[in-house]
């Protein structure tokens, strides 16, 4: 898979093709904070899938859900949306949703459970550079 973007913002739903929200294993993730990576998958090309790690202060931490590939669309809010075989992920973009300690202990915790891939070393690089950029500011 190759990293296409992330975003800071909220799980606004996961629901069945029908709208039916999920009471399973995703219900938890519904309306936490967190950090979303999109992903294009390497077998399907111009399919994307949504890897949403929970942040610091989100009463949820230290989780992560990851989708199978869909077809990603942004509606006319700014709601990003998958859709997969089976499913519907809608996500809010929030850039304060995710404090900057909070982002330096999510982005740790990312490291620490996946390890050094390409994709997070770019995510840190980024958020950790925005960071200190704003520090700098004050």
């Amino acid at each position: 898979m190759r990293l296409i973007e992330h975003k800071k913002g909220y799980l606004y739903g996961a629901a069945n093709r029908e709208g039916e929200s999920y009471t399973d294993w995703r219900a938890p993730y519904i309306d936490r904070s967190g950090l979303l990576m999109i992903y294009e998958s390497n077998s399907r090309p111009g399919k994307f899938v949504f890897v949403f790690f929970t942040a610091p202060a989100s009463g949820f931490a230290g989780h992560y859900l990851k989708t199978s590939p869909g077809d990603l669309e942004t509606e006319d809010d700014g709601i990003i949306k998958l859709t997969t075989g089976n499913s519907i992920y809608r996500f809010g973009q929030d850039d304060s949703c995710i404090p900057g300690e909070e982002m330096k202990l999510l982005l740790w915790d990312i490291y620490e459970e996946f390890g050094p891939s390409n994709s997070i070393r770019q995510v840190m690089e980024k958020e950790l550079s925005l960071d200190a950029g704003h520090e700098s500011e004050a």
